[in-house]
């Protein structure tokens, strides 16, 4: 009965300090509002143009002649668009102007060094200021090795005659990106509630480390009260208060700024709770710890901007590679993204199941961390 009592009076005192409440929601609101409107373009999506490619042959040979024909296939020409250069120095021109993104080079002995046994190099030359154009040729250049070096070896098998009919492998069905991927307001409308949730730590911090490092510390050892009746009813308390404001968020993104959480709104919320938890676990476990209010807080406010940022929370930071790929695994923001991101735009289940499991079990150990912590203080 204790447990009820202390839940309800830490909800209830949460929610009569109104504008403590209310501070929590506003800043997330400006940020998404700010954020989503200025960036709204980099979110957009375009059509992937013809990559322009320059192209030297210095080989009048049989095999650089098939190469020729190969580059003027109408499926080719879809992708790059080839311009002829009279020399090398031209087409390294044309990549230090950005007029192609690319050049292919072919040597004068590329046919010879074929008959004799040798290799056949065709070399590309890439521009610096096109990756993506750059990475596109190389795929079509490497196609095409990989198609002659079948035959060639189909060829040393001796009597066998390779035969070919030519198919599609690829079937091309248009699809539609509405709503299958996030718009600049979809997307910091889920980075910002993350971060909200995860800065709803200083609530345990606050409600725990007083009753623990302060004057009222010393009442509860005489107070007819257990003291895991204490821990667990506050935390119960501002773990619910935590999701509450996660929740008004939510539903007032949804209907004023548009946003789409999906057809399981249900489990986006489930989500939140399950953060909600991880949060306030979190903030009591580095003040149990700490004993100290002042420096779990500090901790909490260094902490909460680096795992937003490895997250990609500031802005999206997928496939950088480097040691923040490597730590964004460890940032309760990007699991708690990820799962929200694969459950609106049904992106895996298992995926989403698997980043719950790692939250549920990161928000036992710090609770049980926490307790054991805590339980120490007081005796």
């Amino acid at each position: 009965m204790n447990i009820l009592y202390i839940f309800y009076y830490t909800i209830l005192r949460f929610i009569r300090d109104r504008k403590g409440f209310m501070s929590m929601l506003l800043l997330p609101v400006v940020v998404i509002l700010v954020l989503g409107t200025a960036l709204s373009s980099t979110f957009k999506h375009s059509d992937i143009s013809i990559t322009p490619v320059a192209y030297l042959n210095l080989d009048n040979g049989t095999a650089s002649n098939a190469f020729n024909e190969f580059i003027k296939l109408e499926d080719i020409e879809e992708i790059i668009s080839v311009k002829t250069v009279a020399s090398y120095d031209e087409g390294i021109e044309m990549i230090r102007n950005r007029e192609v993104a690319a050049m292919i080079y072919i040597n004068e002995n590329y046919t010879q060094n074929l008959k004799n046994g040798g290799t056949g190099d065709i070399e590309i030359i890439k521009s610096q200021h096109s990756s993506f154009g750059a990475s596109v040729v190389s795929s079509v250049i490497d196609s095409y090795v990989n198609a002659a070096n079948a035959i060639e070896a189909s060829g040393k098998l001796g009597n066998f005659i390779p035969q070919f009919s030519r198919s599609d492998s690829v079937k091309k069905m248009p699809i539609n990106s509405t709503g299958r991927t996030p718009t600049s307001m979809d997307y910091y409308s889920v980075t910002m509630l993350v971060m909200t949730i995860m800065y709803g730590a200083h609530y345990g911090i606050d409600e725990l480390g007083k009753d623990y490092f302060e004057s009222i510390g010393q009442r509860l050892k005489s107070a007819p009260i257990k003291s895991y009746e204490m821990y667990v009813g506050k935390t119960i308390g501002i773990v619910i208060t935590l999701f509450l404001q996660a929740l008004i968020l939510v539903l007032f993104t949804k209907y004023v700024f548009n946003v789409n959480w999906g057809n399981n709104l249900t489990e986006v919320l489930f989500i939140c709770l399950i953060l909600s938890m991880l949060s306030i676990g979190l903030g009591v476990m580095i003040c149990m710890v700490s004993s100290s209010r002042r420096k779990a807080t500090s901790l909490i406010s260094i902490l909460v901007p680096v795992f937003t940022f490895v997250a990609g929370g500031y802005f999206p930071i997928d496939n950088v590679g480097g040691i923040i790929e490597k730590i964004k695994y460890i940032s309760p923001n990007y699991l708690a993204q990820r799962a929200i991101f694969n459950l609106v735009y049904e992106a895996g289940a298992q995926e989403t199941q698997f980043f719950l499991l790692i939250m549920v079990g990161i928000s036992l150990i710090l609770f049980i961390t926490s307790a054991v912590a805590g339980r120490r203080k007081l005796q």
